[in-house]
C-alpha cells in the first residue's frame, strides 16, 4: 500500500467519523431523521464513505495494519459512542419504573415514566423522529401522582397533579369545575398506562 493512498484513506475514516459522530450526537438537540433531510448533501456521501472506509478496514490484510491504526480507532470511537448512547438511553444504570403511560395524537407521541426514586422522565416522540427529553420529580399520595417539580417540555402539557386510575389503567389529568378528575377516555385527555 502507498503512503499516498494511506494519508487520502486516514483521511477519510478521520472526516468521515467526525461527521458521523456529530450526527449520532445531533439526536439529543432534535432528530437524526430530520437532520438527514435538512443536511442530507453532507450526511448521505459521508455516510456511504464511512461504510466503504468501515469495510475497507475490515478486510484490509494484516500486512496493511500499520498503515490501518488511525482508521481502526476513529471507527473503534464511533463504534463506542453509539454503544455507550445505547447503554445510556437504556434503564440499565436508572432507578426501576414503577410505572409507564402514553398518550399520542396525530403529531405527537408522549411516554411518561415514574420511576422509584421519585424521578419522573417524559419522552416526546414527533414526526420523522424529533425527540425531547425531560425530567422532573414527583411523590404518591393515594392514587394521586403530584408532580413536585414538573418536566419541562416544550411540545407537552403535564399539570401538576394526575389521578392513577388503576381499573382503567389510565392518568387522568382533566378536572371539572368542582375540581374532581374526569374519569371518561377522550382523546388527549389521559395517558394509557402499558407497564
Amino acid at each position: 500500500m502507498s503512503a499516498e493512498k494511506s494519508i487520502f484513506n486516514n483521511t477519510v475514516a478521520i472526516i468521515t467519523s467526525v461527521i458521523m459522530i456529530v450526527w449520532m450526537i445531533s439526536s439529543y438537540f432534535g432528530s437524526m431523521i430530520l437532520h438527514l433531510f435538512e443536511y442530507w448533501y453532507i450526511i448521505l456521501p459521508a455516510l456511504l464513505l464511512y461504510v466503504i472506509s468501515f469495510f475497507n478496514t475490515i478486510l484490509s490484510p494484516r500486512k496493511h495494519f500499520k498503515y490501518s491504526k488511525i482508521k481502526i480507532v476513529c471507527h473503534a470511537v464511533v463504534f463506542l459512542l453509539f454503544v455507550g448512547m445505547v447503554v445510556g438511553e437504556s434503564d440499565l444504570f436508572k432507578s426501576a419504573r414503577i410505572l409507564t403511560a402514553i398518550k399520542s395524537d396525530d403529531r405527537y407521541f408522549d411516554t411518561l415514566i415514574l420511576r422509584e426514586n421519585g424521578v419522573v422522565e417524559m419522552y416526546g416522540t414527533g414526526l420523522l423522529g424529533n425527540t425531547e427529553t425531560c425530567y422532573g420529580s414527583y411523590r404518591l399520595k393515594g392514587d394521586l401522582i403530584i408532580f413536585t417539580k414538573l418536566p419541562d417540555c416544550k411540545n407537552a402539557y403535564i399539570p401538576s397533579v394526575m389521578l392513577w386510575d388503576k381499573k382503567q389503567k389510565a392518568l387522568f389529568f382533566n378536572q371539572d369545575e368542582n375540581g374532581g378528575f374526569i374519569k371518561e377516555k377522550h382523546f388527549l385527555n389521559y395517558f394509557e398506562i402499558v407497564q
